[in-house]
């Protein structure tokens, strides 16, 4: 499965993306519409999106890297389907060729729901797996949701 790298998105794959987002993080960070979910996507106006399809050309993997502040930030969604074939895995290596340093949020508990009511399980072991480091005294604490910044750079020394 190949790596696909995008400058913008079609509205077939926004809308497939906005899904896998919905049905895949807690409830509260949802896109109640296309619309808010292109307003996501649209916020940064520096952004390149990498997709790994599967062999039905459905969507398997997604992962959008954007400049905000000066620093690459990255969302990353992979379908719960398609988990455990190292797909989040191989779109973090990919983005990691590409650029120095990747910044991201990740809720670091198990406190929050998925839209379907199951439990919202933490990806954070997955991202220190992956060389990332978390930051603790950085944390997103808004109306939504609580996550702390992780971070990865080249030469970083996670051992």
């Amino acid at each position: 499965m190949p790596i696909i790298t995008l400058n913008r998105l079609d509205t077939a794959q926004k809308v497939y993306i906005r899904q896998l987002w919905n049905s895949n993080f807690p409830a509260q960070l949802a896109h109640s519409t296309l619309a808010d979910f292109e307003a996501f996507l649209t916020r940064d106006p520096q952004r390149q999106h990498y997709l790994i399809l599967n062999t039905e050309g459905a969507i398997a993997g997604w992962m959008m890297v954007f400049d905000r502040k000066g620093e690459p930030w990255f969302s990353i969604i992979v379908d719960e389907r398609e988990q455990g074939q190292r797909i989040g895995s191989r779109l973090l290596e990919h983005a990691k060729t590409r650029h120095e340093a990747l910044n991201g949020w990740v809720v670091d508990h198990n406190d929050d729901f998925l839209s379907d009511g199951r439990p919202y399980q933490s990806p954070i072991a997955f991202y220190l797996k992956n060389g990332f480091v978390t930051v603790p005294h950085i944390r997103s604490q808004d109306l939504k949701i609580s996550c702390v910044k992780i971070h990865w750079h080249h030469g970083q020394d996670v051992s």
